[in-house]
């Protein structure tokens, strides 16, 4: 928290706390910081500030008043996205397939671009050629040990699948 660029430890925005007095043409600058919290808000955040005070009117002495800053309005951006591995098997022999998802979960507020998706194959394994299916959907010429692009994803999720042949 400062206050005309002083900083002021002990003061809370929440609480209040007093200004110095203000002749006719002066300005004062408050400034403190924020954070959303955790998890991120899924609508914006909302603010104004109040500044009360009073006015010695000759008439009718000490007068109190308050005033709203105008709201703002801030659009919190949620980056957060997951991957999950899983196999279909706890234990496999030689020349057996392991089927592996990977899901991809945008569990943030906007969309994701970009996106890259590359697993290098354990070793003791093969890659088994057009067994990448994403969605559904088969895609024969990718291969995740090379990587391959990933179609942006808005706030839901992705499925990556493919198979390796345990050597």
């Amino acid at each position: 928290m400062k206050v005309n660029g002083v900083t002021q430890p002990i003061y809370d925005p929440v609480k209040g706390f007093p200004l110095p007095e203000l002749n006719p043409g002066d300005t004062v600058a408050i400034e403190y910081t924020i954070k959303p919290n955790e998890p991120i808000p899924t609508t914006p955040i909302t603010h104004f500030a109040t500044l009360k005070y009073k006015v010695t009117d000759p008439i009718r002495g000490d007068v109190s008043y308050a005033e709203n800053t105008e709201t703002l309005s801030i659009n919190v951006i949620s980056d957060k996205i997951s991957v999950v591995k899983k196999v279909d098997k706890a234990f496999a022999v030689a020349g057996e397939k392991l089927h592996y998802t990977i899901t991809v979960v945008n569990s943030g507020n906007v969309i994701k671009n970009d996106l890259i998706f590359k697993d290098p194959i354990p070793e003791g394994a093969t890659f088994v050629s057009n067994s990448v299916k994403i969605d559904g959907v088969s895609y024969p010429v990718y291969h995740p040990e090379i990587g391959f692009a990933l179609r942006s994803l808005t706030p839901d999720n992705d499925l990556t699948i493919f198979d390796v042949k345990v050597n």
